[in-house]
């Protein structure tokens, strides 16, 4: 039986909510019983939706998260704050996420050792930060920030790169407002260190909004200070495939995305499991 509910994150922690905030999660956490395994801990996925930081797109929520729920991950789906909150907000609400998930962890029979996070377009910008989030000086919460980190991220078509080629302007502009310095701080690949969570990285050659050089130099990122990544890019799949097959498919649209893309979730797992993030029996 699936457990599927909402926790408001600011009524949950008592912390005051800032105006135009969301901070939503949506929980799928599915029983445990003896007819499948009494001791098991599942791991967990945290869904960041994107939308360019101004909304949180439905079709990279719940479809998502009936798809890694089939792998036996526990999801969660944060409908994070968009503009007009600036950053940290929606950050902080990750962050949120995140310690909710670890202090519930024994009741939601989880392992709050395997918390891994996959965010798309704008949430991917939002994902690779909670990835690197351990040395975040922005970030004011009463709780160990190290461990808020998650384990690992899984970044699909992300918003990566601030510069004069290759960003998706609108996100940045929606996250930063006016503030030119904080864009170019934010730039994802100038906040990778040796001590970023593993990335699985996945994007399209002929995305029409953020270009496959986002995945690209997120992936040159991480090697170049020793992250474990993989990364996959796709010849055909405009920008928004998510899960690729008919839980989003356009209609009106035959060549929305390459059927092989769909293939990104299996591969993902795969991956997750050989760092030793997935259900082990």
């Amino acid at each position: 039986m699936l457990n599927a509910y909402e926790i408001n994150l600011y009524d949950y922690f008592k912390f005051d909510k800032p105006d135009a905030a969301d901070g939503v999660l949506q929980c799928y956490a599915p029983e445990v019983t003896g007819e499948v395994n009494a001791d098991r801990e599942m791991p967990v996925m945290l869904i960041l939706p994107g939308g360019g930081y101004t909304a949180t797109c439905d079709r990279e929520a719940e479809a998502v998260a009936l798809r890694y729920l089939a792998k036996g991950f526990a999801c969660f789906a944060l409908r994070y704050s968009c503009s007009p909150s600036r950053y940290p907000v929606a950050l902080t609400e990750a962050c949120l996420a995140v310690e909710y998930i670890r202090e519930n962890a024994e009741s939601l029979r989880i392992d709050k050792e395997k918390i891994s996070a996959v965010g798309f377009s704008a949430g991917g910008h939002l994902c690779c930060m909670l990835g690197s989030v351990g040395g975040n000086k922005d970030i004011k919460l009463p709780f160990d920030i190290e461990k808020l980190q998650v384990k690992a991220t899984v970044l699909c078509y992300p918003v990566i790169l601030y510069d004069k080629v290759y960003a998706h302007f609108g996100s940045f502009q929606n996250l930063c407002g006016d503030d030119e310095d904080l864009k170019k701080r934010l730039s994802c690949e100038k906040l990778i260190t040796s001590k970023s969570a593993p990335m699985f990285v996945f994007g399209t050659a002929d995305d029409e909004a953020v270009s496959p050089v986002n995945a690209l130099k997120i992936a040159e990122a991480a090697a170049k200070n020793g992250v474990p990544f993989s990364v996959h890019i796709y010849g055909k799949g405009r920008h928004g495939v998510s899960t690729a097959d008919n839980l989003v498919y356009r209609t009106d649209d035959k060549n929305y995305f390459t059927p092989s893309a769909a293939e990104w979730i299996d591969l993902s797992v795969e991956w997750l499991k050989e760092l030793g993030l997935t259900t082990e029996d």
